[in-house]
């Protein structure tokens, strides 16, 4: 049983793999350079490690969250717009508290605001699906959209910070 549950997903990495090396080589390129390119790209030094480390991490964390529904057999295609909300909560806390509290007390607050932020928003599904049997996997992909373009919005409107060119917040 062990060795069938490691067996499946390297087959399936493998199988992935091999699909790529002939779209790329049927886009005319070498297989083995693009994916010399990508390893380098991702682990090649110093500064792409933790850049690697960086982006994964959140994947991380969607993925066990995800897991968790589906082993439940629910359908929840959210994990983005989760995280988007998720981030604005802890983004929220972090601005309210920046000025008034230490970062021992303000980083576990916005780690607990970022886990109801995007536990809200899966929510929402959730009360769709109960009240008006609205199916989870479109009402997730459906809120994905929402939750990206009000994040975005608030970045470039109220949460702007007035000194930056760019959309950041203060």
């Amino acid at each position: 049983r062990g060795l069938r549950t490691l067996f499946a997903p390297l087959v399936g990495a493998l199988i992935g793999l091999g699909i790529g090396a002939i779209l790329i080589w049927l886009a005319g390129a070498n297989p083995l350079e693009a994916y010399r390119a990508m390893l380098d790209g991702a682990l090649g030094g110093r500064r792409q490690i933790v850049e690697t480390l960086l982006k994964i991490g959140p994947l991380l964390i969607m993925g066990l969250g995800l897991t968790v529904a589906f082993r439940c057999q629910v359908w929840n295609i959210g994990g983005e717009g989760q995280y988007f909300m998720g981030a604005l909560g802890a983004v929220l806390v972090g601005l309210w508290l920046q000025e008034t509290a230490s970062a021992w007390v303000v980083i576990p607050l916005m780690l607990a605001a970022g886990l109801l932020g995007g536990a809200l928003w899966a929510g929402v599904a959730a009360w769709l699906k109960l009240r008006f049997g609205i199916s989870e996997i479109i009402s997730t992909i459906m809120l994905n959209f929402i939750a990206e373009y009000f994040v975005l919005f608030l970045a470039r409107q109220p949460l702007k910070d007035p000194e930056s060119f760019l959309p950041q917040s203060m």
